[in-house]
């Protein structure tokens, strides 16, 4: 797994079990990954991050534990298993608008061609507009802010704001452009009511509380300043919303991705400091 740590000669994984399973006591779900922090000589980084995530009380951190990995009967090394992020009973409980939108449109899903746009309300977006879709499509998302060059050289779903926040839907899978169009336009929104002077939208009229949940925002941000993390707004951010019917604000978290933090980029210019 990984598009970048991949090419490591550690290689990380994603395994899925034939049933649900609760590993090392981290709640029964059939996914689950192997980090291989091939780039942190510590192998604690994440760990640690992780952790410090569930004890300051972020919703829905990831559990983590280390393991010793066997492949054929050779060993392979220390990793961190850890919990998959999505939606789930036991990982994030929102809405499920994959399964809502399977029911519409059948079972197994055939979400047709990915088609990218470049014209129109958004700078760009990536969805998959044959699909139908269901009648609630406020929720559940998960998605990524990535650095901009990942939305312009890969073929994956999400879109771009106007302020030039590249954004990667990784839940649903296959993103109706319905459902790409409205989480694109609810986080234009959210960033322009950040932005303004007085943290008003200037059309809607709605406060950026009214958008986000303070709490989350404020604990990631204060543990990607903590640890120093050279991919802070950069890439694997994580966000997630449910359905408005349930929870109309966007949470920031969960924590992922500390290989490059506390001073392990000091070729790029950042200190342990």
């Amino acid at each position: 797994r990984g598009d970048n740590t991949f090419r490591y000669l550690k290689k990380p994984y994603q395994f899925k079990l034939s049933e649900k399973a609760s590993l090392s006591g981290m709640g029964k779900s059939r996914t689950w990954v192997l980090l291989a922090n091939w780039t942190d000589i510590s192998l604690l980084r994440n760990r640690v991050v992780l952790e410090m995530s569930r004890e300051i009380g972020l919703r829905n951190a990831v559990e983590c534990v280390p393991a010793d990995v066997w492949i054929n009967g050779l060993y392979q090394g220390l990793y961190l298993m850890t919990e998959k992020i999505q939606i789930g009973k036991e990982r994030i409980p929102i809405a499920n608008l994959e399964k809502e939108t399977e029911k519409v449109n059948g079972t197994p899903l055939n979400p047709g061609p990915i088609v990218t746009e470049k014209k129109g309300e958004f700078p760009l977006i990536r969805s998959y507009p044959a699909l139908k879709d269901p009648e609630d499509i406020t929720g559940g998302y998960i998605a990524t802010v990535e650095k901009f060059p990942r939305m312009k050289d890969y073929v994956i779903a999400g879109f771009r704001t106007a302020q030039g926040l590249s954004v990667q839907i990784k839940e649903p899978t296959y993103p109706s452009k319905a459902q790409a169009e409205y989480l694109a336009r609810r986080i234009t929104e959210m960033q322009e009511a950040l932005m303004a002077e007085d943290g008003v939208h200037p059309e809607t009229g709605k406060r950026y509380e009214e958008y986000l949940d303070t709490t989350s925002f404020a604990q990631r941000f204060l543990i990607e300043d903590w640890s120093k993390n050279y991919d802070y707004v950069g890439g694997s951010q994580f966000l997630y919303k449910d359905s408005d019917r349930t929870d109309p604000l966007i949470y920031a978290g969960p924590s992922w991705d500390y290989d490059l933090s506390f001073g392990n980029m000091q070729d790029r210019g950042l200190s342990p400091g």
